[in-house]
């Protein structure tokens, strides 16, 4: 408390810092353009009250007063600040000796300058140096604990002063450095959270190039040795954003990846998985917030130091390149003529040894991918809606998803996702308020994470209706825009443009495309409705309607059906099951039951009630040549009552009702069941009359054993054979 009052006195600004590393942010809005300077004395009590006994402690940093900035030069795990400096001082003159705060002994350090009010520079001078300023980062103070040592202030003749001083005895920084680090007000303003979505949406899918492998390699590296993963993080993001801004393919992946990463490892220290997961996705706004605000960015990759274009920092074709010398990775400026061709472009190839495998994310697993298409289709009056809402309420609540069996191991979504997310949904066929809504409420759907698509109108004030391949940019925007993780287009061939011929599979094939490039580029889960045609026989692959393009492009399909007449069904609780036509990125789980009942408190509103595993496959579903019920697996049921049946009357007949009792009691088959299960044993049922000729009883016994006449192949004679 009382150094924090002791930096008010001489003109900083406090903030309170802890975590791992001692540079974690403790409060907000003290920070950025919106930030708001503490100066209290009771304000300073409650942060020392409420962290200096915690494990991390509580440490102090400075925001940047009006009129300061800090040029901030990293030398550690080979970054090249010093070179960089060293670079700018031979073009822009010598700094004036200054007072600098650090916590290293490798050159490391962050100097400090006074600069007219209202100038602003652009946040990066180059590999290794960054610009601190009054709405861009801050300085840890002294004397803080640091990861790396116990921070401290150096005066301009090299010894240690203990702290700062007032911000008007800082030398002035140099006008030739204010003239090469400024730019315009408007370039120093962050896009606007459209224009972020923009930057985003223009990344290219596509296996990772080397640059973008190298950003997610350095951020797991820094994960796994510990250092500050925050940093690391956000440094990652924003080098992957400029990366895919640039046309860098393979950069949605990354960052997929790396939220994984950072969240898995610093959600016990930043209060919980939803709080690492948002300064994730806070990071990556940012970093496109500056690349839609700030044409600097565009032109430069201040990771690798590469600049591109007319616009580059350093001029047409410059860039710098990292060479080794005696092991030691240093930087060096280069300038190409005009004849040779723009770094990272002109390749035709890739070498897939340079490709990071990565794993598939999951809505539900195994039943459908995010980042990609879903087909789910059926017949009508078999709960497609229904079940589509169903998801979306699952969605939007984190679950529970119902367990499926994969390899006869049951699952509970293990590698999908187990938190709530948003939904897009396009064009559903039935009406919003009367149908869509009642049956969310009834699924207990969080609502205010679910969006519709708003319908432009043309001059006559007639709704636009939403096309594919056209309108797929406008999908894209409303993902972003709701950060939505599943998207029902429900019917997907409503929305196929008429540009679009129904039975060209090619023209069906490029417009769906266009689709499965917003997935891939959004991440979301994007499930297309369809429903079947009239070809019995066929298999289910080939029973969706219209064209073969949608069941192959998808890389899950899934089929909704009602369930075919059976009396030895195990699941006798079932109406409809739900199959797995095909799946590309997993195994095939086993078909589910499910039936659909009226809400408890909506009876004009369905809900989806499942009912367990079912034997019968996508094909049986749909009734497929070679599929029929002769054809179908044995049910485990039956088979079990009918091997206690015969057990039971290997002595001698016995009474009918004694059996079925005793069978039912042991297997828990239902009468049904063991009905049938006798039924295929062909037992002999005989009726026992009194003597009055009425049936007083019913008794079953094993069918003797029976001889039939077949044709010998080899004689054509009639020979015995057993039955």
């Amino acid at each position: 408390m009382e150094n924090a009052k002791t930096l008010v006195q001489l003109g900083w600004h406090p903030i309170p810092l802890g975590g791992e590393g001692g540079k974690v942010l403790l409060v907000s809005g003290v920070t950025g353009h919106e930030g708001v300077d503490v100066t209290d004395d009771e304000t300073f009590r409650e942060w020392a009250d409420r962290w200096a006994a915690t494990d991390d402690g509580l440490n102090l940093a400075t925001r940047m007063p009006v009129g300061v900035i800090a040029i901030d030069v990293d030398c550690y795990d080979g970054k090249p600040g010093a070179q960089t400096l060293a670079e700018h001082e031979q073009a822009w003159g010598a700094l004036p000796a200054t007072w600098s705060v650090t916590a290293r002994t490798d050159g490391s350090r962050k100097l400090f300058f006074r600069v007219p009010q209202g100038w602003t520079s652009r946040g990066i001078l180059g590999p290794g140096v960054e610009i601190v300023q009054r709405h861009h980062r801050y300085s840890v103070a002294p004397p803080s604990v640091h990861a790396a040592g116990l921070v401290r202030a150096f005066a301009p003749d090299g010894h240690d002063c203990g702290q700062l001083p007032p911000p008007e005895d800082l030398p002035a920084l140099p006008e030739a450095w204010r003239a090469g680090l400024a730019h315009d007000a408007a370039s120093a303003r962050k896009g606007s959270d459209e224009d972020a979505a923009e930057v985003v949406g223009s990344f290219r899918g596509g296996a990772m190039t080397p640059k973008v492998q190298a950003h997610l390699n350095a951020l797991l590296t820094a994960v796994a040795e510990r250092s500050n993963r925050f940093d690391a993080m956000r440094d990652a993001v924003m080098g992957l954003v400029r990366l895919g801004a640039k046309g860098e393919r393979g950069v949605d992946a990354a960052l997929r990846l790396i939220e994984a990463e950072y969240v898995d490892a610093v959600a016990d220290k930043r209060g919980g998985e939803r709080m690492a997961r948002k300064e994730f996705q806070a990071a990556k706004r940012g970093g496109a917030q500056i690349v839609a605000g700030d044409p600097n960015y565009r032109a430069m990759d201040y990771e690798t130091g590469e600049a591109f274009g007319p616009e580059g920092l350093w001029g047409s074709g410059s860039r710098w390149t990292a060479v080794v010398v005696d092991g030691e990775r240093l930087w060096q400026r280069t300038v190409e003529s005009d004849s040779q061709p723009a770094i990272g472009h002109g390749s035709l190839t890739q070498s897939l040894a340079d490709v990071v495998p990565t794993k598939v994310d999951w809505l539900w697993w195994p039943w459908i991918p995010r980042g990609k298409l879903t087909i789910f289709e059926g017949e009508p009056d078999v709960g497609k809606s229904t079940m589509t809402l169903t998801w979306a309420s699952m969605v939007t609540t984190g679950g529970p998803w119902p367990c499926a069996i994969v390899g006869g191991r049951e699952t509970h979504n293990e590698k999908g996702l187990n938190e709530p997310g948003s939904v897009v949904l396009v064009g559903v066929e039935d009406d919003i308020a009367d149908t869509v809504v009642p049956r969310l409420i009834a699924a207990g759907a969080d609502r205010s994470r679910i969006v519709t698509m708003t319908q432009p109108t043309d001059d006559k004030g007639a709704p636009v209706p939403f096309l594919i391949p056209e309108d797929v940019d406008r999908l894209r925007r409303a993902i972003d825009e709701v950060d939505a993780a599943l998207v029902i287009i429900d019917p997907i061939t409503a929305f196929m443009s008429d540009a679009v011929k129904p039975g060209s599979d090619t023209a069906n094939r490029k417009a769906l495309m266009t689709l499965a490039s917003v997935a891939e580029r959004t991440g979301a889960a994007i499930v297309l409705v369809r429903h079947l045609n009239k070809g019995t026989g066929m298999s289910a692959k080939h029973r969706g309607g219209g064209s073969i393009a949608f069941t192959a492009l998808a890389r899950s399909a899934l089929l909704a059906a009602k369930l075919p007449e059976s009396e030895d069904r195990e699941n006798a609780d079932a109406t409809y099951g739900l199959a797995s036509i095909k799946g590309n990125l997993s195994r095939a789980p086993q078909t589910m039951g499910y039936r659909l009942e009226s809400s408890r408190d909506d009876p004009d509103s369905p809900v989806v009630l499942w009912t367990g595993q079912l034997d019968e496959n996508a094909d049986q579903l749909v009734g497929a040549d070679g599929a029929k019920p002769d054809a179908r697996k044995a049910a485990p049921a039956r088979d079990e009552a009918a091997r206690m049946i015969k057990e039971l009357l290997a002595s001698g007949p016995r009474e009918a009702k004694d059996v079925r009792k005793m069978v039912s009691a042991e297997t828990g088959c239902s009468d049904k069941t063991v009905a049938n299960a006798a039924n295929k044993l062909l037992i002999v049922k005989t009726p026992v009359r009194g003597d009055d000729g009425t049936v007083s009883h019913w008794t079953w016994e094993l069918p003797p054993k029976t001889f039939k006449a077949g044709l010998s192949a080899k004689s054509g004679n009639k020979v015995a054979r057993n039955g």
